[in-house]
């Protein structure tokens, strides 16, 4: 990648639009209902 701008370059955009599945309510979510699972 050090040697490819191009590669870097299309890396970096798609782990930008891959972050933007994730979201604060989407893990809190999510941890809540792990939690509710292990102490039910």
């Amino acid at each position: 990648m050090i040697e490819s701008p191009d590669l870097r370059m299309k890396s970096a955009l798609n782990a930008y639009k891959r972050s933007k599945i994730y979201n604060w309510k989407k893990t809190a979510d999510s941890t809540f209902e792990f939690f509710h699972d292990v102490l039910n």
